[in-house]
């Protein structure tokens, strides 16, 4: 399902805020990302770039409904519909993740099977910076030999990024991703700590 968003336009430079407009559910309300972002890049072995992204959040009041990442020339988010509770802690939890010490957000699992909710209770487990495989994770969910069921339930993880499918990947290779494969590497990249590549 896809929702209506509208973005504002980029303002230049490395500091500088991204302003999204929300739906009229969010009290027409615009959020925006801090002039001063509050980490330092350059504390890092290398001097990062958030992954080059554009994140969405959709809510009906404080009850999260799904959550969508798309390709994007530099990284943005929006936050539509939500109550304050929920809008405050998904903006601590985006600037705790790009900080590189996320933790995992505090939600209900969604409705899915047993085995789903087992998969995405597994992958919230998975620490920022690392990657596990399908049959590592099949394993750890005590089912070893359901890989490719594993990665049918990452196809359908309906909070992607909060609930970190991109880290689990092919014994050798990235791995399948429900959306655009370059998403699931953007992500990776700068979660390993290693150069964000530009997305065409």
């Amino acid at each position: 399902m896809r929702f209506d968003e509208e973005r504002s336009s980029e303002r230049s430079g490395e500091d500088n805020v991204r302003s999204v407009i929300l739906s009229s559910r969010a009290a027409s309300k615009v959020a925006k990302i801090p002039r001063r972002w509050p980490w330092n890049f350059r504390s890092r072995s290398l001097k990062m770039k958030p992954p080059s992204v554009a994140v969405g959040f959709y809510a009906d009041g404080n009850r999260l409904l799904h959550t969508s990442i798309e390709k994007a020339a530099t990284f943005t988010y929006s936050i539509q519909g939500t109550g304050a509770a929920l809008h405050k802690q998904l903006e601590q939890w985006l600037n705790s993740y790009l900080t590189g010490t996320p933790n995992p957000f505090p939600f209900s699992l969604p409705s899915g099977s047993t085995f789903q909710q087992d998969v995405w209770r597994a992958l919230v487990s998975i620490p920022f910076g690392k990657t596990l495989s399908y049959s590592q994770l099949a394993t750890q969910i005590g089912r070893p030999g359901a890989a490719r069921a594993v990665g049918n339930a990452c196809n359908k993880n309906p909070y992607p990024l909060l609930i970190p499918c991109h880290r689990v990947t092919a014994k050798e290779g990235i791995g399948g991703f429900a959306m655009d494969l370059s998403i699931k590497e953007s992500l990776l990249r700068f979660e390993a700590g290693t150069e964000v590549p530009a997305l065409n």
